[in-house]
């Protein structure tokens, strides 16, 4: 049965799912994950073939993972970022590539017409006849998708508890919160920092949501950023620029002790958000703001926009932009 914890909205499930690939990643010997390519190294060995990772601009909304197989060899595409040049991965990055380990890791065989639809764009010199998986990360209504997504949270929780870096130079004091991520009242009190801006994009998006209940507070922290991160994705087409236009003006004019562009971002995604519901897209759409490939960097941003969620001022100041974007689009404007 599924219930909510307080007044919180986080959602609870057995923990029978979680117990079981807890399981079988102690079976299958998978200790060290903080070394990606050590990790696919290990797993290929393991399977007797070799694992590539690719990034690509996958061709279908909301698919920002898939794995092909064959007896002797596996890529993995995962969603591409543009913007960083270094080739560092965000955690979403890895978290997507985790899902597709999973798979291989637990044997699952090809669920997904959508993934054979893909693979011939991805793939299109590849004889189809070699292929022997094709699993795709689109949803978490099929049994395989789940286990793999919460064996990819459990593989993304442990890298970045171990990779935890620490103090960083440019934390700013809103993200405070983030304590110490190893101890578990570090984690839980930024997980719950952050639910202004989970909620927003969970109501929106509740397909992102996996429900399962983490017993560890680091793997609930885990699934709090990968379900922010699948939110923002999944409401990307409804983010409107006229709105971050409106939403930087106001700011600058009326909300001081805010950061201007935390406040821009948290005005979009409450509007997006919005649209989403009413299956409204804007006319011209606002990019969405870069994650940051330092994890202390990119959850000290996203506390910034849950604060700014938070306060009442910033929701007026959303509604203000939306309700100026629909007066300037009403046909007796002037």
């Amino acid at each position: 049965m599924l219930a909510r914890a307080g007044n919180r909205g986080q959602l609870k499930m057995s923990t029978s799912v979680v117990r079981q690939c807890e399981r079988r990643l102690a079976a299958l010997g998978v200790n060290d994950v903080s070394d990606l390519d050590g990790l696919c190294r290990q797993i290929g060995k393991q399977q007797g073939r070799s694992i590539h990772l690719v990034a690509a601009d996958l061709p279908i909304d909301r698919l920002c993972g898939m794995v092909l197989g064959t007896d002797t060899w596996a890529v993995i595409y995962y969603h591409q970022q543009r913007d960083h040049p270094s080739g560092a991965l965000t955690l979403h990055q890895k978290h997507i590539i985790h899902h597709e380990l999973a798979h291989l890791l637990l044997n699952h065989e090809s669920t997904s017409a959508v993934g054979a639809d893909v693979a011939r764009v991805l793939a299109p010199r590849i004889d189809p006849g070699l292929v022997q998986q094709i699993l795709a990360r689109t949803s978490y209504r099929d049994g395989k998708e789940i286990e793999a997504e919460v064996t990819a949270s459990l593989l993304t929780s442990m890298s970045a508890t171990k990779s935890q870096p620490g103090a960083h130079p440019d934390v700013p004091a809103a993200a405070e919160p983030i304590g110490d991520l190893d101890h578990e009242d570090g984690a839980e009190n930024l997980r719950r920092t952050l639910e202004p801006l989970w909620e927003v994009v969970a109501r929106a998006t509740p397909e992102v949501i996996l429900q399962q209940w983490f017993p560890h507070p680091s793997t609930r922290l885990t699934r709090c950023l990968v379900e922010i991160h699948d939110g923002q994705l999944a409401l990307g087409p409804y983010r409107c620029s006229h709105t971050a236009r409106t939403a930087r003006r106001l700011a600058v004019a009326g909300l001081a002790g805010h950061d201007i562009e935390a406040v821009v971002e948290a005005a979009v995604l409450i509007d997006a958000a919005d649209a989403k519901t009413r299956s409204l897209r804007p006319q011209a759409r606002h990019e969405h703001a870069r994650p940051d490939t330092d994890p202390i960097a990119e959850k000290a941003w996203l506390v910034k926009v849950a604060t700014a969620i938070a306060d009442p001022a910033v929701r007026d100041l959303a509604r203000h932009a939306r309700q100026e974007r629909d007066d300037a689009r009403r046909p007796d404007h002037t």
